[in-house]
């Protein structure tokens, strides 16, 4: 059971760190351009940290986490899973284009 708790509440705290960055509306402009313009390699890796967090830890846990092979718990981990992976992409990618480009997504 725990092979599939711990891996599970990874994704969660992933899902959730992501979410709150998006939902509080943190600036990921500044922390892309601050890390572009920064010299000290430690605030690059510090706004770099910030940037790529959700993306990495929900990358971590896809590869470490171990394969189930049937059974409701694997649909309902794959589901989180991919979603995770998903999601952290496109607010690293919103970020990136915000930061990079200074343009806003649009929506439709």
């Amino acid at each position: 059971m725990s092979g599939f708790l711990i891996p599970f509440s990874a994704i969660l705290v992933s899902f959730y760190v992501h979410c709150q960055r998006w939902y509080k509306m943190v600036d990921g402009r500044s922390d892309v351009r601050r890390m572009i313009q920064v010299k000290n390699i430690h605030y690059k890796l510090q706004y770099a940290f910030a940037i790529f967090s959700g993306l990495l830890l929900a990358l971590l846990v896809h590869i470490v986490a171990p394969a189930r092979l049937s059974g409701l718990n694997s649909l309902g981990f794959m589901l989180a899973d991919y979603s995770n992976i998903v999601s952290s992409g496109i607010v690293l990618v919103s970020d990136l284009v915000k930061g990079i480009f200074g343009k806003e997504l649009k929506s439709t």
